[in-house]
């Protein structure tokens, strides 16, 4: 995992999500990650029990999978600019298409309270896996494959 915020995702939506299933997850830091927070771990277990996900910019891109739970999370927050972002992708996985234009730095240009671990894991949150799922494919794969365990444990 990158870091705290996506930490924090995993524990507060996918892990209780995964443990309907009868599937326990434990999110492991990596990298500077690990460096800047106590804990993290090694990757160096069975492969078997390591399922990685590669977000291909940012854990912010999954936000925009719905840009009007922000308001309920930050009141005031641009909707209508959310939206037009949203609009110019195919999918919310695909928001970043420069350096400077990545979905982190979009949204704090446009709120600029924006707090990556305050607020990232609540907008997420409200989203909702299903939600979410339905428009980030790649997420959803890489889900399903968890979930896959639950049903391999079951037979």
């Amino acid at each position: 995992m990158e870091g705290p915020t996506e930490e924090e995702f995993v524990n507060a939506s996918l892990a209780i999500h995964l443990l309907s299933r009868g599937i326990y997850v434990t999110p492991i830091l990596i990298g500077r990650a690990r460096q800047r927070v106590q804990g993290g771990g090694s990757v160096t277990i069975h492969e078997r029990f390591v399922f990685p996900y590669v977000q291909m910019h940012e854990f912010e891109g999954l936000l925009f999978s719905d840009v009007g739970t922000f308001e309920r999370v930050i009141p005031g927050a641009p909707i209508d600019d959310l939206r037009s972002i949203r609009a110019a992708f195919d999918r919310p996985e695909d928001i970043n298409d420069d350096p400077n234009t990545v979905p982190s730095k979009r949204i704090r240009q446009l709120i600029p309270m924006y707090r990556k671990r305050l607020h990232g894991p609540g907008v997420a949150g409200e989203i909702g896996l299903d939600a979410i799922r339905s428009e980030c494919p790649r997420f959803d794969g890489w889900l399903h494959r968890l979930e896959a365990l639950g049903e391999d444990t079951s037979s």
